[in-house]
């Protein structure tokens, strides 16, 4: 999980240098994220 975020958040650091590359990858990364996240509390409460 910690690593996924770090993940994330290289690739959107890498793409916001760039000046051509818009916005919007920064929001895709983030929500990408967030559905990561929520898929892996679901996993863990379906577990228990």
């Amino acid at each position: 999980m910690v690593l996924a975020a770090i993940k994330v958040s290289l690739i959107a650091g890498y793409f916001q240098h760039l000046k051509d590359e818009p916005r919007s990858v920064t929001y895709l990364m983030l929500t990408a994220l967030f559905m990561v996240l929520l898929l892996t509390l679901a996993a863990g409460y379906s577990i228990q």
